[in-house]
């Protein structure tokens, strides 16, 4: 979109490949897993590469993720960049990317959680990018073709030529999955289940998403 192009002239990167990663550093978004991922994008897209990260974490928090990006040869900057946006800003900036990036600890299965981050990233049309070790991640984004594993065991030629491949088909599929499983109105239902459920018996320890 427009607001897209504004925000990709200025931070001068019209001509690069991105990889967004959006939200809060560290816990349950582990920075080991984020930079080989990051590593393993830049290698498969090669120059081009970009990886964006919106999050209004403090320098502290970004610190083991910076550590490990610059191990991987990765300049602040020039191969990647942190901004603090408001949340009004946060969808011209979305559309200023081409991939999204979503890994989780292992503490996490995307069976109990998904972060709105995720919800996000569909509506924006970025395919989503994850680790090998995030299974139930990446049994989501096969089972809607809305992304990809970013796997170590693949020959970096060979990954990078899919994700070229496939980039167009899984845009529209992660449109058209944001609308019939992550809208406004999905959420509304799901949560009024929850809430009458919790109502009814008050004894259940947890809840799950439909």
């Amino acid at each position: 979109g427009a607001h897209g192009k504004i925000r990709r002239r200025e931070l001068r990167i019209e001509n690069r490949t991105v990889l967004l990663y959006s939200g809060t550093l560290g816990g349950r978004y582990p920075a080991g897993r984020m930079a080989e991922c990051v590593k393993l994008f830049c290698q498969a897209i090669g120059p081009e590469s970009f990886f964006l990260v919106l999050t209004s974490s403090d320098e502290k928090r970004l610190e083991p993720l910076a550590m490990q990006l610059e191990a991987n040869g990765l300049c602040r900057d020039k191969d990647w960049k942190t901004l603090d946006v408001g949340a009004g800003d946060v969808a011209g900036y979305l559309n200023a990317a081409d991939w999204s990036l979503l890994v989780l600890d292992d503490f996490l299965t995307s069976e109990t959680f998904l972060p709105i981050k995720f919800a996000e990233y569909l509506a924006a049309g970025l395919p989503v990018l994850t680790h090998p070790q995030n299974s139930g991640i990446i049994d989501i984004l096969g089972k809607y073709r809305i992304g990809a594993v970013l796997d170590g065991a693949v020959a970096t030629a060979v990954l990078g030529e899919n994700l070229r491949r496939d980039k167009d088909l899984m845009r529209e599929n992660c449109i058209a999955t944001a609308h019939a499983e992550f809208s406004l109105k999905q959420f509304i239902e799901r949560y009024s289940k929850i809430y009458a459920e919790l109502t009814e018996d008050g004894d259940n320890d947890s809840v799950g998403l439909a």
